[in-house]
């Protein structure tokens, strides 16, 4: 079989099996033999679609064969007595299709299940396999647009796995359950969040749930879009016309919906490749079947409008003044979009305040999905005067969230956000509020998914005598990197200079734009869109600035003449071509062989961009903010323009096919700052060709928030597993102490939303803790060097010996030895050592803004430290028996080495400085942090594990496992080893002339940095040892909240 009849085949079994009861009564092929008479599809041909087509060509037959397995026995025609997901079930399954002989070559291609992390409270688990399995109506047309969009089996299993984990902790909506909960799913920045609430909302709608409303984002544009996805792919073309015939439409009809004016999508029933509306079919309306009544609609002012255009729950209580069980059963289901306004919300609010008055909102089962959960929710009055009982003062969405929340009975509440720092400081003591006091469920990282840590992997290199180069970096493949403004530069210049790169830009775009017309003639894809943004601040003078200049350079190219080939030729030679001629980011799609190949597609791609240009000036360009009123329409055609934006394109809204992005834009807090990374998100076809030009230190800020925000899920992940009672570590009461921190000037989230919420201790594990923010004071520096770094260096040996490292690449893993001195101190000691350290304080009048980075950094590991001490002389068992220290010996020529006082060795100096502008030195290697984790694991020191060793190629595991003769630096098996942290000491060149200079700096008066890295026992994770306490403070510096109270809240 070739590639056209693979997808002629997945298609067949996605029209055949996709929609109602699952019909086993005919084989396979006798399907395919009645619908398709002249296909010669047999069982060889089958055998060859299994096992040679792709991820997406197989989904469709995995899907069916899955889904029959666990389905009960009279939802099958014919039915069966076998147990859903019994070995009776399976053979049954494969026997009626015909296809027992595949079944081994078919479960092979089964999906792995996907990780969830789910933190939660005890809750009655009634969405079992069998309530699932009444009803997925929903649910199953559902997964038919996702097969036709080209999801995998594996990324449609994921959906399905994640909206079950939230909606069995949902309240039945059948029962008697009258738990109000309140949830919070953490995804990634653009990582397909509406995929997962959308399916959240089909399986809640097939449960019972006969009210949804979906809270989108503040912007009109991104409410639009909203409705638009739910209405394509959930609602539904039925649900659209509600009771219009669309072949007689009227006028007036036509101005109450967008997709009525000739909307390409609408005119189209759902095709192979996912675009137009999903059809119910007839059993729509049946029994398990809802109606939708849309309570919102397409057009822009289609936002919630009041009671006389939707609720009338009157009309389903069949004369009573309540609502029957049997009555909600029957009804529609209402769901409403809305943007988060207080004014549209109030509208809702009073209409369900209205019924609950009437009596008539006493059993309807209301959800309510919160997209963007951390904007505009958060309710960020001060409220520290507030007596108990004393009603709390709110901001005025949240108001209207709450109010909503309580008209409904009982009202369930989701969030969805990637940035959850806001959510997790809000008042927990606050019962009315939105905090996640039910279950917090962090997502995994999506396949094909290209996020921060696809863009920014610069820390693998850093202090390295490893260079980064396009083919072991993607942050050297795919970021450029822009002046700095004018601090070091004077205004005029960096005008020029600015231009010089907005034009590069330009030519990438133009060049990145022909690439995809040369991929859609020599391969099955096409690009619907291909957009460039410009970002560089939220004012709109900054936006007018941005779209002179750009429509001025477009016309000074004269691209549509072909100008400025040589310098695209160039910039193809030096950029492009070395990035997309390597598999690992061309992804198997076609590369031009010569730059000449490419020209004629560059005209094509001029062409296209060309088209609909703004009428006055001439220039693809669009300005999307409310003074510009261009609008990027991504739903009604091709979008192959620049777009200059702030507000509107950034949180929560998809800029389609954006490919070059050029960022300027810096913001307060590290949520607000990674929801900005509109070049995040899935880039199929594409991935090559993805540009951001950005200055350093935008990056540096941006690597910073990924590791702030990979710590918090490291560490949500570690603690959600039981202790040795069977009792979660971490509840949902507690996540704020697992948030970090890294830059001082980075706070995780904006401080009014922060209620300064602290934490009084913390272990240094799972991760590494970096405590890197650093004095600038010379005596300080000097007194760090001979009271804390000096006893530590004396406990090494002189001679150094190789621990083992691991670590994730852009071409897959890499592992190796490197050569470090190793010693051991006591714990009490090393304790002891840490509270003498000095850290950096800021001068800035503002408390906050000095830091507080000893108290929120240090002090918290020193109070874990210390009870893990405390533990042991209470108990005599190893808790903190002893740190390993370790110091990199790098051999090299370059490296710069030492005199210290009283050592009878030289001190090798990494290379390593201090971030651009502040005190704080750039991040630890991780090949010099990864020892740190064995050894406080109580695992080899010279080993990686069996797992991390099949991440490698056969070439480099061959090359690790043949290092024979190496001797383990510290004892394993024996109680010290369970007790046993790590610390790593970094010591740089601190002077301001380092480079300049061809003295070696002097360790005794502070010409040398001293910061350290170190892991706590993991031991400690797995007993009863609290890992973290925390407080609350509101504004100002009473705590609300300590663990004590917190146990109180819980019961």
């Amino acid at each position: 079989m070739n590639e056209k009849e693979f997808e002629q085949l997945r298609n067949w079994i996605s029209e055949f099996y996709g929609s109602g009861r699952i019909r086993l009564n005919r084989t396979l092929l006798e399907v395919i033999a009645f619908n398709e008479p002249d296909s010669n599809v047999d069982l060889d041909s089958i055998a060859t679609y299994v096992v040679e087509s792709t991820n997406e060509q197989v989904t469709p037959l995995l899907n069916v064969i899955r889904e029959a397995i666990k389905a009960p026995g009279d939802s099958v025609l014919p039915n069966t007595h076998t147990a859903p997901g019994s070995e009776d079930r399976k053979h049954w399954v494969f026997e009626s299709l015909g296809i027992a002989s595949l079944r081994a070559s078919i479960e092979d291609r089964y999906p792995k299940p996907p990780k969830i992390v789910v933190v939660d409270d005890e809750f009655n688990d009634w969405y079992t396999a069998d309530r699932e399995a009444e009803n997925c109506n929903y649910w199953n047309d559902y997964k038919r647009v996702l097969e036709r969009k080209g999801w995998t089996a594996e990324s449609i299993e994921s959906v399905n796995l994640q909206a079950r984990e939230v909606v069995r902790r949902l309240a039945d909506p059948r029962g008697s359950d009258d738990r109000a909960t309140r949830g919070l799913v953490v995804g990634y920045v653009q990582s397909g969040k509406t995929a997962n609430f959308t399916a959240v909302a089909a399986k809640a709608i097939d449960a019972g749930y006969r009210m949804i409303i979906v809270l989108a984002g503040m912007q009109d544009n991104l409410r639009y879009q909203t409705q638009r996805r739910l209405d394509m792919e959930l609602f539904g073309r039925e649900a659209v016309l509600d009771g219009r015939d669309e072949h007689s439409l009227t006028a007036r009809d036509r101005k109450l919906e967008s997709y009525f004016d000739d909307d390409d999508d609408w005119y189209s029933d759902l095709l192979e490749d996912g675009r137009g509306f999903i059809s119910h079919g007839p059993r729509y309306g049946t029994e398990g079947f809802p109606e939708i009544r849309r309570l919102t609609t397409s057009i822009k002012r289609g936002d919630y409008k009041g009671s006389q255009h939707g609720i009338r729950l009157s009309d389903f209580t069949q004369g009573s003044r309540r609502l029957s069980h049997d009555a909600i059963e029957k009804m529609p289901c209402f769901v409403a979009v809305v943007k988060k306004n207080s004014k549209v919300l109030e509208k809702l609010s009073d209409d369900l305040a209205r019924s609950k008055k009437e009596g008539l909102l006493e059993r309807l089962p209301i959800l309510v999905i919160d997209d963007e959960s951390d904007q505009a929710s958060i309710n960020t009055r001060d409220n520290k005067k507030k007596s108990t009982g004393e009603e709390k003062e709110r901001t005025a969405v949240n108001r209207q969230i709450t109010n909503i929340l309580k008209n409904g009975h009982p009202a369930q509440y989701v969030g969805y956000t990637a940035t959850p720092f806001a959510n997790v400081f809000i008042d927990p003591s606050d019962a009315e509020d939105l905090y996640p006091k039910s279950y917090a469920l962090v997502l995994d990282e999506p396949p094909a998914y290209r996020g921060a840590k696809w863009f920014h992997d610069r820390m693998n290199f850093r202090g390295s005598l490893e260079e980064a180069t396009i083919s072991n970096s993607r942050s050297k493949a795919f970021l450029r990197i822009l002046e700095e403004e004018p601090i070091m530069l004077g205004d005029e210049e960096f005008v020029e200079v600015r231009e010089e790169e907005i034009r590069e830009a330009l030519d990438m775009f133009v060049l990145t734009g022909g690439i995809k017309k040369f991929r859609e003639q020599n391969s099955k894809i096409t690009f619907d869109h291909h957009t460039m943004l410009v970002h560089e601040a939220t004012d709109q003078s900054s936006h007018r600035n941005a779209r002179d200049l750009l429509v001025r350079l477009w016309h000074e190219a004269a691209y549509v003449a072909g100008g400025r080939l040589n310098e695209l030729e160039h910039l193809y030679l030096e950029s492009v071509q070395p990035v997309i001629s390597l598999e690992q980011y061309n992804d198997g799609f076609p590369v031009p062989s010569s730059f000449d190949e490419l020209v004629p597609f560059i005209g094509d791609a001029v062409q296209e961009i060309s088209r609909d240009v703004n009428r006055d000036s001439l220039a693809p360009v669009l300005t999307v903010n409310s003074e510009g009123g261009d609008e990027a329409d991504f739903a009604g055609g091709k979008v192959w323009k620049i777009l200059v934006g702030g507000l509107k394109l950034s949180r929560g809204y998809t800029v389609e096919g954006l490919t070059v992005s050029y960022f300027r834009r810096r913001s307060g807090s590290a949520d607000t700052l990674m929801q900005t990374g509109r070049w995040f998100g899935f880039r199929r076809g594409y991935q090559d060709l993805v540009r951001l030009y950005a200055p350093e230190s935008l990056i540096e800020l941006f690597e910073a928030s990924m590791q702030d925000e990979d710590a918090f899920r490291e560490f949500v992940s570690v603690y959600s597993k039981p202790d040795s009672n069977g009792a979660p570590k971490l509840n949902p009461m507690q996540l704020a102490a697992v948030v970090r921190q890294s830059l001082p000037n980075l706070p995780p989230t904006a401080k009014n939303k922060m209620f300064n919420a602290y934490i009084q201790k913390s272990a240094a594990a799972p991760g590494v803790a970096e405590l890197t923010s650093l004095p600038t004071a010379r005596r300080d520096l000097r007194h760090n060097n001979m009271e804390v770094a000096l006893p530590l260096l004396e406990s090494l040996g002189p001679k150094s010996t190789s621990l083992s490292w691991f670590r994730r690449e852009a071409t897959g893993a890499s592992a190796g030895f490197g050569e470090f001195f190793t010693g051991t101190v006591s714990g009490s000691q090393f304790v002891e050592l840490l509270g003498k350290m000095r850290w950096f304080k800021s001068n800035s009048e503002d408390s906050e803004a000095r830091g507080h980075y000893y108290a929120n950094n240090v002090a918290p590991k020193i109070n874990y430290l210390s009870s893990l001490l405390d533990k042991e002389r209470e108990t005599g068992e190893a808790h903190l028996s002893e740190v390993a220290v370790v110091l990199p010996h790098v051999r090299d020529k370059n490296v710069v080495s030492i005199r210290v006082p009283g050592l009878g060795f030289d001190i090798p100096l990494i290379r390593r400085k201090r971030r651009s502008g502040r005190a704080d030195l750039t991040g630890a290697d991780r090949k010099h942090t990864y020892p740190l984790q064995r050894i406080s694991t109580g695992r080899s020191a010279i080993d990686v594990d069996p797992g991390e060793l099949a991440q490698l190629t056969d070439r480099a595991r061959s090359r690790f496992q043949a290092m024979d003769g190496l001797v383990e630096p510290f004892s394993l098996g024996q109680p010290e080893s369970k007790g046993r942290a790590a610390v790593l000491l970094m010591l740089f060149d601190d002077r301001k002339d380092a480079e300049f200079s061809t003295a070696l700096p002097s360790f005794e008066k502070g010409e040398v940095g001293f910061a350290l890295a170190f892991n706590s026992p993991h031991s400690a994770l797995d007993g009863e040892d609290d890992f973290v306490e925390w407080a609350v403070h509101l504004p100002g510096n009473e705590a609300i909240i300590d663990i004590d109270e917190l146990k109180d809240i819980r019961r």
